[in-house]
């Protein structure tokens, strides 16, 4: 298709302009190409025969500089609703030949495409406003936003794919499987957890598993791993066509009535079922909600869902929230090291001795948060000391038995399961919310757990308040 373009174009005296309309017609074998011309009318472009092997048809052009734009898309499509018609077209960056994004999957081409560096400027410029105008912003991410700290993804397609790729070393770095539990967030999830503290952000709904906003600092109560998460062993990972969690789903629906604003980052948007919270805010924006400001879309590639974009952006993650942080006149939580995180976001830091892995906390021997939280007259005893026994509250493992094999460098418990000698991470920002009383279930507790009357002082160094960081703004 796209060599069919080229040749339209060098028969052609007047090229393709910048469009917001394309007519195809498929016919037998054959594909029937006009566009929307400046005065109105539609041109007739040719005809393609349909070659099979093509997935997708391509959906960019050349423009009379000879640059691959995307330019067969509504504005809407390249730039969103509330963005420029005016502005250039985002530039093709790498070329998937044809291969979709998610095959199997309601997906498009898997090509690459950025934003002009001063486009992208003004589209950032947007973006600031609409995060400060909004009353519930919420962040829907995908792998996007966790491809430049290693983690792949299944999306990306294209040989010179931008994806993950070091905009100061120009070097793509990809973990091995087994080393992605030790992931270090990216400047996107720093950035995103900042927002939270300064309350900018309500919830951020993650498809992925990886645990990289609790790294960041993001509490674990406004979090929601709908799809499973890696550190939970009450939450483990959702295959494509497994059932999602009950309590996970209604979290979901409860920021779908609220949200006003969804940040959509990194996902291909390709049918799953928590796509609801971008499809749905940009169908309330446009159906003119009162309130509803709509959905941003940024990633490299084009989503099905483009056109309900408010604004949609072209850019690696980390671009985008650099110049967007600096704008709001926000600092990211820092990049610390891989040992250094437990300690100063939760309190709990790696090196801590067996005896101060004994805590009281405000839940019961079901793992619900008591109804006084921290100020409950009772408080549960609860030993993550290595060989301690322990039982699973929520989820496909309730009830199962795991037992405490270590802490690892980074802090977090390694457990095992009873039933089938599977190990898991458990994720050391459940111990902290936990003390605090913030989070919202607790989904290990000892097997007979004790409990005793509640001293404050028995608590003394494990309290903190996750509500405000040091060092989170200017």
């Amino acid at each position: 298709m796209a060599l069919f373009l080229q040749e339209l174009q060098s028969t052609d005296k007047s090229p393709l302009k910048h469009v917001d309309e394309i007519k195809v017609t498929t016919i037998t074998g054959k594909i029937m190409l006009e566009s929307k011309r400046e005065d109105g009318e539609y041109e007739a472009r040719g005809e393609h025969d349909i070659d099979p092997r093509e997935e997708r048809l391509p959906e960019w052009d050349t423009d009379m500089d000879g640059v691959a734009r995307l330019v067969l898309v509504s504005s809407t499509e390249a730039h969103g609703s509330l963005g420029n018609k005016n502005w250039k077209r985002p530039v093709l960056v790498a070329d998937a030949k044809g291969m979709s994004a998610r095959p199997g999957y309601d997906t498009l081409r898997a090509d690459e495409f950025e934003d002009d560096p001063e486009v992208l400027d003004e589209k950032i410029k947007l973006l600031a406003s609409l995060i400060s105008r909004s009353k519930h912003c919420v962040a829907y991410t995908g792998a996007g936003i966790s491809t430049s700290a290693g983690v792949s993804d299944y999306a990306t397609k294209a040989s010179r794919s931008k994806a993950g790729l070091n905009s100061e070393t120009k070097k793509t770095n990809r973990l091995k499987p087994w080393e992605m539990l030790k992931a270090q967030p990216t400047y996107a999830h720093r950035s995103l957890a900042t927002l939270h503290d300064e309350g900018f952000l309500k919830g951020w709904i993650q498809q992925n598993h990886d645990g990289l906003p609790q790294k960041a600092g993001m509490p674990q109560y406004d979090m929601n791993e709908i799809h499973g998460a890696w550190q939970d062993p009450s939450n483990p990972v959702v295959a494509m066509s497994g059932r999602l969690r009950g309590d996970l789903c209604s979290d979901l629906e409860m920021h779908c009535d609220k949200t006003d604003l969804c940040l959509t980052l990194g996902t291909s948007l390709a049918g799953m079922s928590a796509d609801r919270i971008a499809i749905l805010t940009g169908k309330r924006a446009q159906k003119k909600v009162k309130n509803v400001i709509g959905t941003v879309i940024v990633s490299l590639q084009r989503t099905p869902h483009d056109n309900l974009s408010c604004l949609r952006m072209y850019a690696k993650l980390d671009d985008v929230f650099e110049k967007l942080m600096k704008l709001l006149r926000l600092n990211p939580h820092p990049e610390l090291a891989s040992n250094q995180w437990a300690g100063r976001y939760y309190n709990l830091p790696a090196d801590m001795t067996e005896n101060q892995l004994v805590f009281t906390v405000p839940y019961t021997k079901d793992g619900a948060r008591m109804k006084n939280g921290a100020k409950s007259k009772t408080l549960m005893v609860l030993d993550m000391r290595p060989g301690t026994m322990l039982r699973i509250t929520d989820g496909p493992n309730k009830n199962d038995q795991a037992k405490i094999i270590r802490r690892d460098e980074e802090g977090n418990w390694e457990v095992e399961l009873q039933r089938n000698a599977i190990r898991h991470k458990y994720g050391v920002w459940w111990i902290s919310e936990a003390i605090n009383g913030t989070g919202r279930r607790l989904p290990l507790v000892n097997l007979k757990p004790r409990f005793e009357t509640n001293n404050s002082s028995t608590r003394g160094n494990f309290f903190r308040t996750l509500t405000k960081r040091s060092g989170s703004s200017t």
